[in-house]
């Protein structure tokens, strides 16, 4: 039986940045995940100070294994740490560490987000870090991204106690913790309200190692420091039972199997912790891969209690929208029905929720929409190209954009136009663009019923004109449209333009973006291979 699916945009959105071109996990393996990420809907957050303190091996287990929507926010970019790698210090070498710290997100299949807050260096005190940093101005940053994310379980890399050391990891702990309650007061930061909700996470949990327990040292003294090149320094120890003072059973803490292996994926979730964590190259933080058993545990410090598992007595299913129910048996018939050699016969299944998830006003529903919209993108093998010829476009001026579209699946894709239109707000000028002229080609070679075919549109841009970039949208056969983003865009036949996401490799290549100077303001370019 053959079925027909959708229709085929081309869009430019505005702060949209497209995917990155190439994806640690693709093929059948990054279709699987997407199908059982539609199916469960837990949602992690996890908070530290710099980029490197992340708990790799925990984002990948959630990401990765459970896959939940997992994130980690880093309260600085980095620019106060150490360069292996070149001379930038300061705001340039803050850029590299965002670029690494976004390669590593790639591979642990985690978000990443940021703060306003300003790495200066080593300090010992929380107090002076909130002196520099700002109290509140850094808290509402943590609050809004708490509110915006919604995560049903928070986890702290620190303890927000002298035994983390550094002043920042003391801080990030600190701000994690007020937060945690803030997020769901009205009376803070109500100014937020008129974008997000008020938001009261389920558990608070820190995580062992660093200045957890059991964790890592490093020169500021046991369970502290920031631990230099990833050493692990001198590790805090309990102290020894004595005759009159027997041992205490430690009581049962949730724990997170990061050693088991994920056969879809190849690796176990600690070997995808340190491919993750080698990208941090100005931090000399790469390690040779370790197989075997391997548990992180954690300390449940505020919400509802747990023994074995972060999320026990919390709800991960569908069932926890109203109508959801009926969306996670669909979904379910979705992940029986896909074969990795016809991904295409999982279609049908999620073209069927579609509606259904549209229909519920909930947030989270939302975002499992966008989701939902990948995989069946993925499922059909849409592949879509925009490049456009000039980096920067003035007010006013004409952007010429050339899209490549393809269908390489046995699903019937019809290309029913091109597009362009904004984020943001819907009163957005670029809703409606003047055209100036279209010219679409054909490929000699076609795949199924979309051939490979290129489209060059010139494009008015009414003033003013905000930074723009490249996303694709398909529609279902019931209207319903489905955003896409292409796999590369680029401002010449030389270079091709990438997004933060991608990854800053040398301090040369850093050299090289920074003379581009047309495109390093707002993209990271490479080399076209």
């Amino acid at each position: 039986m053959t079925r027909t699916y959708a229709g085929l945009f081309l869009s430019l959105l505005v702060l949209a940045p497209p995917a990155p071109a190439q994806r640690s996990f693709s093929g059948a393996a990054e279709i699987e995940q997407s199908l059982h990420k539609l199916n469960e809907l837990g949602t992690v957050l996890h908070i530290a100070a710099h980029p490197d303190d992340e708990r790799t091996a925990v984002l990948a287990y959630f990401a990765r294994g459970r896959h939940m929507r997992t994130a980690y926010l880093s309260l600085t970019r980095g620019e106060g740490g150490q360069n292996l790698i070149g001379s930038e210090q300061g705001a340039q070498l803050g850029l590299i560490r965002t670029q690494e710290l976004l390669a590593a997100r790639q591979i642990d299949g985690a978000e990443q987000f940021f703060t306003r807050a300003i790495d200066f260096g080593f300090t010992r005190t929380p107090e002076e870090t909130m002196q520099k940093w700002g109290h509140d101005r850094i808290l509402g940053d943590v609050v809004w991204i708490v509110r915006k994310y919604r995560p049903d379980v928070i986890i702290l890399g620190f303890s927000g106690t002298p035994r983390d050391g550094h002043g920042q990891h003391q801080t990030s702990a600190i701000l994690g913790k007020e937060a945690f309650t803030a997020a769901a007061d009205s009376t803070k930061f109500p100014e937020q309200l008129k974008y997000v909700q008020p938001w009261q996470a389920k558990r608070l949990a820190q995580a062992a190692g660093f200045g957890g327990p059991g964790g890592r040292g490093g020169a500021a003294g046991p369970g502290g420091g920031r631990g230099g090149r990833g050493g692990r320094g001198a590790q805090a120890q309990p102290p020894p039972a004595t005759e009159s003072q027997p041992a205490t059973p430690a009581a049962p803490e949730p724990f997170a199997d990061t050693g088991a292996y994920n056969p879809i994926l190849g690796y176990s979730y600690e070997e995808i912790a340190v491919i993750s964590r080698s990208m941090h190259h100005s931090q000399g933080t790469g390690a040779m891969r370790r197989p075997g058993a391997g548990r992180s545990t954690f300390t449940i410090t505020g919400g509802a209690p747990a023994t074995r598992d972060l999320f026990d007595g919390i709800d991960t299913t569908w069932a926890r929208l109203p109508g959801g129910a009926a969306i996670g048996a669909i979904l379910t018939e979705a992940i029986h029905a896909y074969e990795p050699a016809h991904p295409e016969k999982a279609i049908a299944h999620l073209v069927k929720a579609r509606p259904l998830i549209a229909a519920i006003d909930d947030p989270l529903a939302k975002i499992k929409l966008g989701e939902l919209d990948e995989a069946i993108a993925l499922c059909a093998g849409l592949w879509v190209e925009a490049q456009a010829r000039q980096a920067d476009v003035a007010a006013g001026a004409t952007l010429n954009v050339t899209t490549s579209m393809m269908n390489r699946s046995m699903a019937k894709v019809t290309l029913e136009g091109i597009k362009v239109e904004a984020s943001g707000t819907r009163r957005s000028p670029l809703n409606r663009p003047r055209l100036r002229s279209t010219r679409t080609s054909t490929c000699p070679r076609t795949c199924q019923c979309l051939p490979a075919s290129h489209t060059r549109r010139s494009t008015g841009l009414p003033k003013p004109l905000p930074p723009t970039s490249t996303r694709s949208t398909t529609s279902n056969s019931s209207g319903f449209p489905i955003i896409r983003r292409p796999r590369r865009c680029a401002c010449s036949s030389r270079w091709r333009v990438r997004p933060f996401s991608s990854c800053v490799r040398s301090s040369t290549a850093m050299r090289i973006a920074r003379r581009a100077s047309a495109c390093v303001r707002s993209w990271w370019c490479r080399p076209w291979r």
